[in-house]
């Protein structure tokens, strides 16, 4: 089957920079598969998971992603997320640790304050990755 360049990339780093034979991600209307000789497309990222078939024994990756767009043309798929992070690397205790410490500190805030905002987001983030984690476990 032949290869599509793809990358994922966030602002921090590129987490994914190879040929693959397929790829799936979380598109905002629905989710995406790509095949090489795909029609063009380019979307918005919804929270979920982008995986990424590849190598001759088809290797699958698995990310989660959250926010950002997808390119594709056929011979490349461009993932430019906001935030991703490799699934393999998380550890799904270290996971709840974080759930259970950003709680606690929303927890001390008033509605109006500042940091709230930021909290919930991290919050949002973790609980992705604790779903996630517990779909591939």
């Amino acid at each position: 089957m032949p290869a599509m360049k793809v990358n994922l990339v966030t602002p921090e780093e590129r987490l994914f920079n190879d040929e693959a034979s397929f790829v799936v991600v979380p598109g905002a209307e629905g989710v995406l598969g790509f095949l090489y000789s795909h029609a063009p497309v380019m979307t918005t990222l919804a929270g979920g998971e982008v995986k990424i078939e590849y190598g001759e024994d088809k290797k699958t990756e698995h990310f989660a992603v959250q926010g950002g767009f997808v390119g594709a043309d056929g011979h490349r798929v461009m993932i430019l997320a906001t935030r991703a992070s490799l699934l393999a690397n998380e550890d799904s205790g270290d996971v709840k640790s974080r759930i259970d410490d950003l709680e606690g500190r929303l927890k001390t805030l008033s509605e109006d304050a500042a940091e709230r905002a930021f909290l919930e987001a991290e919050l949002s983030w973790e609980h992705l990755l604790e779903k996630l984690l517990s779909k591939t476990s």
